[in-house]
């Protein structure tokens, strides 16, 4: 992807309104079903879904953090651009609804295949 491109779709990205995926939220959420309610049933394409968006969520967590470090350096763009996959790949998961709406279509789409 040209340099351009890049800048570009990251600038539009961050002028729309999104929902802030670097505060771990799915995976907050998650938690706190989990002690409310007990483990979902979700099927194993659910559940691979799930710990995908925990895992990206957690790599984009510490790239946030690491971007403090990387300021006004060589590598800021490059972190730069590994949040921006990171953010496309848990938007391409969750289609950019909120925990609970994702967990719902999750659980929804398991007991279909059950």
């Amino acid at each position: 992807m040209g340099s351009f491109l890049f800048y570009y779709k990251l600038r539009q990205q961050r002028m729309q309104p999104h929902y802030n995926f670097g505060d771990m939220q799915f995976t907050r959420y998650y938690s706190q079903f989990i002690k409310a309610n007990g483990v979902p049933h979700l099927n194993l394409e659910q559940h691979q879904r799930l710990f995908n968006i925990i895992s990206l969520e957690s790599r984009l967590k510490e790239l946030k953090d690491w971007s403090i470090k990387f300021k006004n350096s060589s590598l800021e763009r490059e972190n730069e651009y590994r949040m921006f996959l990171l953010r496309n790949k848990i938007d391409a998961l969750t289609n950019k609804k909120y925990p609970k709406d994702v967990l719902a279509i999750m659980l929804q789409k398991s007991e279909i295949d059950q």
